[in-house]
């Protein structure tokens, strides 16, 4: 992958993959300023970085349950649009870790940039109910 990665390089990439959401039915931020970010932060990436990181995604074993016999208390927080992991995949994975969850419905897979303040807002209160408390995080409807 890296190999295609130098030869096409990141913008080749990043029209594709805008290219495949779009035929998926997604759509870029309506805030330009918030889609320019995004195209920003992924033309940022070294390439053998991405590669690497695709590479251990499809071949490291999945070692949710070992994490959850010694996870503390745990947030998973996504958007409800999110096209890069499945929310029912983040849900189930929130699940078996026994974590809160928390889904921005305007948001995708960036929600600190596509709904910053709603993101702001959960982590900060799941910090301030969790922290130095022991246990476990209040249920999703509570935030």
């Amino acid at each position: 992958m890296a190999g295609g990665l130098e030869r096409y390089g990141l913008a080749m990439l990043w029209a594709v993959t805008q290219s495949m959401d779009a035929e998926a039915g997604g759509s870029r931020p309506a805030d330009p300023q918030i889609a320019a970010f995004l195209e920003r932060r992924f033309m940022a990436n070294d390439p053998a970085g991405l590669a690497a990181m695709a590479r251990l995604l499809a071949t490291e074993p999945d070692r949710t349950d070992e994490l959850a016999a010694v996870a503390p208390t745990t947030l998973v927080a996504f958007g409800a649009a999110d096209d890069a992991w499945s929310p029912e995949i983040q849900r189930r994975t929130a699940s078996r870790l026994a974590a809160q969850v928390v889904s921005f419905p305007e948001a995708a897979h960036s929600p600190a940039a596509e709904a910053p303040e709603p993101t702001a807002t959960a982590l900060v209160t799941f910090w301030m109910r969790s922290e130095g408390s022991g246990q476990h995080p209040p249920a999703e409807e509570d935030l």
